[in-house]
């Protein structure tokens, strides 16, 4: 149950009989690099090969070097004054374990005898020497070499080798220099047999050296038979799987595994042609770079059974897998595995794919992927955009498990909603530009509005170009619609079309998102702008006359300054994929748009609004009494220019008490900005089904603002019940099943004031809990001295009712607060050092659970409730499980008689440990682990020791309860001899009267 790892200089052994596999012991040696490591079958001694040519004996019970040291020139005999260079291989002869063969790097091979303390027989390669093969007879080994030979050896003749192949080249002259065509370095070679058919000979590289991918070359030889794989990435390693692990006996080799840069791969060699097996492992998860991680708990059941089944159907069909078992098995699951909730994890990547991987329990196994750059025309994205990197890298995922729809952002500034199809679908792509105008008016008198008619549409910039024409989507998650930024060409950065965030709901078919520029609110079921609105104007939406609403096509148009009472839309065109908006889009009634900015006036239903009749009330800051007020039209021109820097970076679709002293919850936009700010619109929602699809969206403003310290981070709602108030949902309804009807899953307002809501406002300096509809701070605002806030998220704690408040600050520090008093519950570090690949990839479930890319090939999950740390213990497994060996092989009739060799005494030989072993390298203990098995065993023997005491003082207590019931017992016989001695006597007295 141990394992020996090497790193450089240091040779770990590592304990695998426990949960949690842990180093126990480490040898670091102090001159020398360790090169070759070799255990032989059941053995209690560690050959350590160095780069200096000698080779070490270790104990791995005590993890201490022996005395017994084999050095480099001892090894070579007095006929070789050269150094041989490093260790590269060393093994035991396999039909005597006696010898031992030790193979150097420039070419020479030596025998070595354990007992005798000599060099029996030494080899002279005239190749440099990179790995060696003995075969089972014990007799012949197969060497490989820099140029890709493959030499065969007799230890009985030593002079030349008895084969020398070339597998991918052709041998000319052995004895000449140009002796084949330049070939690759065969990194390492195996030599395995098989009854009743040819040896298989398996190595790595060897191809021509003006191969392609010379790396990733992996070949297998049986008889005049080769085979050549290719893999997908570099080769680290491979192993033959035995059926029998005796080195003298015949391997049968069943399968051989290679371990990739990025992933396994397992090849059956019982079939013809050696066809691989479907790996059950994950794939590597940083293929592409992860560039962020959405973690969802308590998945439906049935969406977990359609991501495995769509992971298997994108399998390449053209692959035939092997159906043979897996051969690869040990370890055992733990007992609650199977009884945890269905956790998922979606990672986006720089490429534009999209993985979705199981986490359940401590597993983390791949079910499916797909790519978002399918409709894009990559070419003309390569030729037309400024972008350097990857243009089509996942920023944002937001995945609706009821509704089975998927909401993405790009690097390039797009927003694509995904709906769940079981049918493969063709049909021309939903697209709608959208854009926030640079300009707007100068005049302090009205509030200006841009509108998307303000740009020149004649010359467009788009970062991501869509494929013309019906494209053909796979089943599983398909566009729907497709939302770009078009920018005006003449833009001088590509900064303004990047998604700062986003938010979507299902239920209200709203979707919102916004840039540098503004925010842009979209009507998915509709496919119609809502609103697009510059960042500053937004403070506009504080003045309740003001009721923009989703327009009908050709019942909107641009209104002229001479025309002070028609309508206005901030507009978005809506155009097929892979055409150019045409230029008037966006536009009716046969309007063009024009050349220039104009200056728009925003009114609704006739009325004009001015910001001169509008009081301009100011906006408290104090923190500790934080008022919230109206804020008029007339915001939108006061200090425009100090405002240009303020952005939206955070959004959030609640179905909440948006106004103070509300009665009912209604649907509402929440934002909040970099500099403090908190604005909430009002969405008034047509009737569901419909009416839904016909009648317009209408945003009201709210009339609610508040200005706080620092960067918006979150915006949480709790309930009564101390539950997360979220928007609520459709649900996915399968048309070869009868399903529920599908009706939003939010829940039904309440009328009065019983129903309270509390408001978590966390910015990056600051905490705060605010009580609606009230709209009142309930608790003393909570700081974080010497780090800022960069995630939050609220934990409902099951079982118990409440719910609690986790952060993450940029020092890598998790924070635990109650709710709704902030008190510090509990702190620890996540990771040491705080980097952006950690906060960026870091996400939170509703249990409390978070996941993060600790580096860039591993992810961490950890937990923040007690009760599932504690279930965790149960979730793992046991990697280690004790097997039988297999019967050792008989030596045969003739063998008995035979005078073989016997074994010697390892421990008389090597068990020595002197000064000599301590100058070499040095012991280092894993104290930690120690301590804490010593601590667990301590726990141990204090709960035993306290049983038995229990045990002693009930036997005592058992005891003292005996005596008295003898006293009892005693005492009773006493009282009833003394009654019957009072009654005979009372007797006679009775008889003489």
């Amino acid at each position: 149950g141990a394992l020996i790892s090497v790193s450089s200089d240091v040779v770990h052994l590592w304990n695998l009989r426990q949960q949690r596999p842990a180093v126990l012991h480490s040898l670091k040696f102090k001159k020398e690099k360790v090169t070759y490591c070799y255990v032989p079958l059941k053995s209690k001694w560690l050959y350590v090969g160095t780069k200096k040519g000698n080779t070490y004996i270790v104990n791995v019970e005590t993890f201490e070097i022996s005395d017994y040291i084999i050095y480099w020139n001892r090894a070579i005999t007095a006929a070789c004054s050269t150094h041989p260079g490093s260790v590269k291989y060393i093994g035991e002869k396999p039909d005597d374990n006696n010898k031992l063969l030790i193979g150097f790097e420039f070419g020479m091979l030596s025998l070595w005898d354990l007992k005798n303390k000599l060099t029996v027989v030494r080899i002279q390669c005239q190749l440099a020497l990179m790995s060696v093969s003995w075969n089972f007879d014990g007799k012949t080994f197969m060497c490989s070499h820099p140029d890709g030979t493959l030499t065969t050896w007799n230890i009985n003749k030593t002079n030349k080798p008895t084969q020398v192949q070339v597998p991918h080249g052709h041998v000319k002259n052995w004895s000449k220099t140009d002796k084949c065509q330049p070939c690759t370095i065969v990194n390492k070679v195996d030599w395995v047999q098989s009854r009743g058919s040819e040896p298989f000979i398996m190595f790595t590289g060897g191809v021509a050296t003006d191969r392609p991918n010379r790396d990733q070359c992996f070949t297998i030889m049986q008889g005049r038979e080769m085979t050549l794989f290719e893999m997908e990435d570099d080769i680290i390693d491979f192993i033959c799987l035995y059926s029998s692990p005796w080195p003298n006996d015949f391997e049968d080799p069943f399968a051989v595994a290679i371990l990739l840069e990025n992933g396994l791969a397992v090849y059956d060699l019982t079939l013809p042609n050696y066809p691989p097996y479907k790996i059950p492992y994950t794939i590597n998860i940083h293929e592409s770079t992860v560039t962020t991680t959405q973690f969802y708990s308590d998945c439906p059941v049935d969406l977990f059974t359609c991501l495995y089944s769509l992971g298997k159907k994108h399998k390449r069909n053209d692959i035939n897998y092997s159906e043979t078992e897996w051969p690869l098995k040990g370890g055992t699951w733990g007992e609650s595995y199977k009884d945890s909730s269905l956790d998922l994890v979606i990672t986006g990547h720089s490429d534009g794919s999209l993985r979705f991987w199981d986490a359940t329990a401590i597993a983390f196994q791949f079910m499916c992927k797909f790519s978002t750059t399918k409709i894009f025309d990559r070419e003309r994205v390569k030729e037309s955009s400024e972008m350097d990197d990857e243009p089509y890298a996942i920023q944002d995922i937001i995945l609706c498990m009821n509704s089975r729809t998927l909401v993405i952002s790009g690097a390039a500034g797009y927003v694509i909603l995904y709906k769940f199809n079981v049918k493969e679908t063709t049909a021309e792509l939903s697209v709608m530009d959208v854009s926030v105008a640079d300009q707007i008016s100068d005049s302090t008198n009205d509030c200006q509005m841009p509108m998307k008619s303000d740009t020149d549409t004649n010359n467009i910039l788009h970062l991501a170009k869509l494929r013309s024409g019906p494209v053909k989507q796979s089943p599983g998650f398909q566009a729907e619609l497709i939302c770009r930024n078009a920018q005006p060409g003449d833009t001088e950065t590509t900064n303004s079309s990047s998604i700062l965030s986003l938010c979507y709901s299902s239920g209200f078919g709203i979707l919102a998102f916004s840039n540098i520029k503004g925010l842009i609110i979209i009507d998915t079921v509709q496919k119609h702008c809502v609103m697009s609105v510059r960042t500053v104007d937004v403070y506009a939406l504080a003045d309740n006359t003001q009721v923009p609403k989703t327009p009908k096509s050709g019942n909107f148009h641009v209104r002229d300054q001479s025309d002070p009472d028609s309508p206005i839309f901030a507009g978005a065109s809506h155009v097929k994929a892979g055409e150019s908006p045409p230029p008037s889009a966006g536009l009716s009634n046969g309007s063009t748009s024009p050349s220039t900015p104009r200056k728009m006036k925003w009114s609704y239903g006739g009325k004009r609004v001015s910001g001169k009749n509008q009081s301009n009330p100011s906006i408290e800051t104090d923190n500790e009494d934080l008022s919230l007020r109206s804020r008029s039209s007339s915001l939108c021109s006061v200090d425009r220019e100090g405002n240009n820097k303020e952005t939206i970076r955070y959004l959030n679709l609640l179905e909440t008490y948006a106004r103070k002293g509300d009665s009912t919850a209604a649907a509402s936009l929440w934002i909040g900005t970099n500099v403090g700010s908190i604005l909430v619109i009002i969405l008034n929602l047509p009737p569901y089904g419909v009416e839904r699809s016909k009648q317009p969206v209408i945003v009201s403003p709210s009339g609610t603002a508040v200005r706080d310290k620092g960067k918006i981070i979150s915006i949480s709602i709790l309930d009564t019940k101390r539950r997360s108030v979220e928007a609520p949902t459709d649900y996915w309804i399968d048309e070869k099943k009868p399903s529920r009807k599908n009706i939003p899953g939010g829940r039904n307002a309440n009328n009065g004031f019983d129903d309270i809501h509390l408001a978590i406002l966390c910015t990056e300096n600051q905490i705060k809990v605010m009580k609606l509809p009230q709209q009142t701070i309930i608790s003393k605002p909570k700081q974080i001295d010497g780090a800022t806030i960069v995630k939050t998220t609220p934990v409902f704690v099951k079982g118990k009712n409440e719910s609690c408040l986790a952060c993450l600050s940029s020092t890598g520090m998790v924070y635990v607060y109650s709710l709704p008093t902030l008190r510090l519950l509990m702190e620890g570090q996540c990771f040491p050092n705080a980097d952006d690949r950690s906060i960026k990839t870091f996400s939170w479930n509703k249990d409390g659970q978070s996941i993060f890319m600790s580096s860039p090939s591993e992810i961490q999950k950890l937990a923040t409730i007690r009760n599932e740390c504690l279930r965790t213990g149960s979730y793992l497994g046991s990697p280690f499980v004790v097997k039988d060996m297999p019967e050792k092989p008989s030596k045969g009739f003739i063998a008995m008689f035979r005078q073989a060799n016997p074994e010697s005494d390892r421990k008389k030989l090597f068990g020595n440990i002197g000064e000599r072993g301590h100058r070499v390298a040095k012991k280092v203990t894993d104290m930690g682990n120690i301590e804490s098995v010593q601590q667990s065993s301590f726990g141990v023997a204090a709960v035993m020791k306290k049983t038995r005491e229990a045990a002693v003082m009930r036997g005592e207590k058992l005891s003292e309860l005996s005596q008295k019931a003898e006293m009892m017992n005693s005492k009773a016989i006493d009282f009833a001899t003394s009654a019957q001695m009072i009654h005979q006597k009372y007797k006679e007295k009775h008889k003489l009267f």
